[in-house]
């Protein structure tokens, strides 16, 4: 058998009514509250960074996908978790650490010349292989390749960059003389102290990763820096003159080489036409000597026809003599016209 509740009386009932909506919206806000702490978790990450979750101070998730690209994520809101956002687009560094001391802008002109000595307490330098003096800019572009490796072992990146970058810029300088830092081997130089350091910072595992590395400004010591010019513009001309002169033998022996192939390519042509010739009359010969083996007097007989007829084809005129001319005035006129004779030469070398 149920119990039986005796009715509350009207007071007591409102109160009822009242504590039990009362509830009702304190459960309703409570609700509320867990939702917006919920979805306080929801965050974006941009385009140009990746972001890492610290949960009770560790990175959540795997190697895999502990990092967080662009894009809307969520993780438990703070104070339980912490997201850490990381740029990811290049940065610039300029050292100028090895440059001499620049006076402001605005001070007197008298100030701004320079000096007759260096400062050490105000100018930057180094020194090479050959106790020189050079001053250097060098302009750093590196970002950030392992976003882990970043957090958890760097807070002060670019000291660490000019630290690293620093040390082997003296020490690779330092192995190189004065031409060869500032005139040969320029980007040989930057080459090995970009690898140097790089290899460096992967020691290090500071996540960084160098893309590039330009020295936008580099000169001897200002003191004698007319004079260092002066030599290297006489080592251009210098140089100048003997590629000038190294083109003038190419093209003298070019020349030469044509004209000695040329002179070459005309003996060879004039000996095999010789031998030819040679071996065309030794064949005649040979016949000749055939023919006189057989019949020497027929032979004899039509060569000295053939004699006859080669000398008569020269002869231009013809004057026969007999015996009743004894008591005759002979005259013989030879070349009675020269300018006949030359015109018809002329006519017959023509044909």
């Amino acid at each position: 058998m149920s119990p039986q509740y005796e009715p509350m009386d009207p007071a007591n009932q409102s109160l009822a009514d009242a504590l039990s909506l009362s509830l009702r919206i304190l459960k309703g806000i409570m609700i509320c509250m867990v939702l917006l702490f919920l979805g306080s978790g929801i965050f974006m990450v941009e385009k140009d960074e990746v972001a890492l979750v610290l949960r009770l101070g560790k990175v959540t998730g795997t190697k895999a996908d502990q990092v967080l690209k662009p894009g809307l994520h969520w993780s438990m809101p703070f104070p339980i978790s912490e997201v850490i956002r990381i740029p990811i687009a290049s940065k610039n560094l300029l050292i100028k650490d090895f440059w001499y001391y620049e006076p402001p802008e605005g001070q007197s002109l008298h100030k701004t010349k320079i000096p007759p000595l260096l400062n050490p307490e105000l100018d930057g330098y180094c020194l090479t292989g050959d106790n020189n003096i050079v001053h250097f800019i060098w302009q750093l572009e590196y970002r950030i390749e392992d976003p882990y490796l970043y957090i958890r072992n760097q807070k002060s990146p670019e000291l660490l960059l000019r630290n690293v970058l620093g040390h082997y810029i003296v020490r690779t300088i330092a192995s190189f003389s004065v031409n060869d830092v500032l005139l040969k081997r320029t980007d040989e130089l930057r080459k090995i102290v970009q690898e140097k350091a790089q290899k460096e910072l992967n020691q290090l595992e500071s996540g960084l990763q160098i893309v590039k590395l330009e020295t936008p400004a580099y000169i001897p010591a200002r003191q004698v820096q007319e004079s260092f010019e002066s030599v290297t513009q006489a080592t251009t001309e210098r140089n100048q003159k003997i590629t000038a002169a190294q083109s003038y033998k190419t093209q003298i022996l070019n020349k030469a080489k044509g004209e000695y192939a040329k002179l070459i390519t005309n003996a060879r042509n004039q000996s095999l036409a010789t031998e030819k010739s040679a071996e065309s009359d030794a064949s005649y010969f040979e016949q000749l000597v055939e023919e006189y083996q057989l019949y020497p007097q027929i032979f004899a007989q039509r060569h000295h026809q053939r004699m006859i007829e080669r000398i008569s084809g020269k002869i231009r005129e013809i004057f026969v003599l007999t015996s009743s001319a004894k008591e005759r005035d002979i005259q013989i006129r030879l070349n009675r016209n020269p300018e006949l004779n030359k015109i018809k030469l002329s006519q017959e070398e023509n044909k």
